[in-house]
């Protein structure tokens, strides 16, 4: 998946719909909670074991990320599905995304 970093200036972004403002902000937010949540699964996951009770709670710290990230990403998936697809803002937006190969 590639991530596109899309600068808006403050009075630019305060020219758009409310309901746009929201729709940026909530999904900036979105991936800042996926990027932090991916990191604690990684580091949970690749930690140092000196035992075998500190590797099972390590595991089980990976497994409640997981699940807490699949939680995340059904919720952010909804909320996308609802704020850009739903409120057809995808008609005016996806064209003006790049296409890469």
């Amino acid at each position: 998946m590639d991530l596109i970093k899309i600068s808006i200036p403050k009075d630019s972004f305060r020219r758009i719909p409310q309901d746009e403002q929201v729709l940026f902000v909530s999904l900036g937010h979105l991936a800042n909670e996926l990027n932090v949540l991916g990191k604690l699964m990684g580091w949970c996951h690749n930690a140092p074991r000196a035992s075998q009770a500190e590797a099972a709670a390590h595991l089980m710290q990976t497994v409640f990320l997981a699940k807490l990230l699949a939680g995340k990403l059904n919720e952010g998936w909804e909320a996308f599905r609802r704020g850009f697809f739903g409120a057809k803002h995808s008609k005016e937006y996806h064209p003006l995304i790049p296409v890469r190969a």
